[in-house]
């Protein structure tokens, strides 16, 4: 169906083109695991190198924005980010680690056909500034917030800090303090995931989640929306919904610190991060690539929590 899909927009792409004055800019967005090939199997195909030569020969400018740069790829991997290179008017990235890596010998691409930019954030407006206001419009007054937002699927790392917030409240919180915490995980699964593999995998990782939970001790729940839960009666909420761009943005007006766990570390882009940073808010996060660059430029691969005196949050 994926594959069928990358048909469609190119040939969508190539007719609205051709209807302009103006020149035509495509901007693709490249993951691994998007790309079957044509048993379906996730990750090795060659639909995004297809689309990308199909759309550059046409004559439109195509720049694609790489998700992930493995230190070691197998030689699909590598095949498909060099043909992207040539197939294409330049890649995208936005740490510098990465950029070196796909100019090292591992990759052999061109400097000049590569650029680094930094993510964006969600840009806000002075109403959406005031995280006081913002924490009484979810009953949230006199409490630190700690969230964890955006999908979520088992290489989001929830499973650790579900249980290493169990840890802070049971060996490093008053009884006061334990009162006034709130860990809100906010998001869904991807539907791509809940579906695979007729939702076995999406069920083995709610028994992990609900797993952690137990062994951590805490009281949880489970809710579509804000408004009617008693924070007072649980130590961390799960928020199982889709996170719009308004709804994000409010919670990120009313969050303290937000928690990113995960576990995958040659992820070289976080908008979740990001959009923390832009926020004003203190990032807690595991040493994935994107993290390390932005958080602490200076780290120089040190083990265990970092905490250093450039850091824009912890490690």
């Amino acid at each position: 169906f994926r594959r069928v899909l990358f048909i469609a927009h190119r040939e969508e792409i190539l007719a609205q083109a051709n209807t302009r004055s103006d020149p035509t800019i495509v901007l693709m967005q490249h993951a691994y695991g998007l790309d079957p090939d044509e048993q379906g199997k996730d990750g090795q195909g060659n639909n995004y190198v297809n689309l990308s030569r199909a759309l550059h020969d046409s004559g439109l400018m195509t720049l694609v924005y790489v998700h992930t740069v493995l230190e070691h790829p197998n030689r699909h991997q590598r095949s498909v980010l060099c043909a992207l290179a040539e197939q294409s008017d330049g890649l995208l990235v936005t740490t510098h680690s990465a950029l070196d890596l796909l100019a090292s010998q591992t990759y052999g691409i061109e400097r000049s056909r590569i650029r680094h930019f930094d993510h964006g954030i969600c840009l806000q407006d002075p109403s959406q500034r005031d995280r006081r206001a913002s924490k009484r419009q979810y009953g949230l007054e006199g409490r630190l917030l700690v969230s964890s937002l955006g999908f979520h699927s088992p290489d989001k790392g929830l499973s650790y800090s579900i249980r290493a917030y169990g840890r802070l409240l049971d060996e490093s919180s008053t009884f006061e303090q334990r009162q006034r915490l709130v860990y809100l995980v906010a998001g869904c699964c991807h539907p791509e995931f809940v579906k695979r593999d007729c939702g076995r995998p999406y069920r083995a990782y709610q028994a992990d989640l609900k797993e952690a939970i137990r062994d951590a001790g805490l009281r949880a729940c489970q809710a579509d929306s804000l408004a009617e839960i008693d924070f007072d009666l649980h130590d961390i909420v799960f928020l199982d919904a889709f996170l719009n761009e308004s709804t994000l943005r409010q919670l990120y007006t009313a969050t303290d610190i937000v928690v990113l766990p995960y576990l995958n570390m040659e992820q070289i882009c976080s908008g979740i991060l990001a959009d923390a940073l832009g926020a004003g808010r203190v990032p807690i996060s595991t040493k994935f690539k994107y993290a390390t660059e932005v958080l602490d430029p200076h780290w120089l691969g040190q083990t265990g929590v970092i905490i250093g005196p450039h850091a824009r949050g912890i490690l």
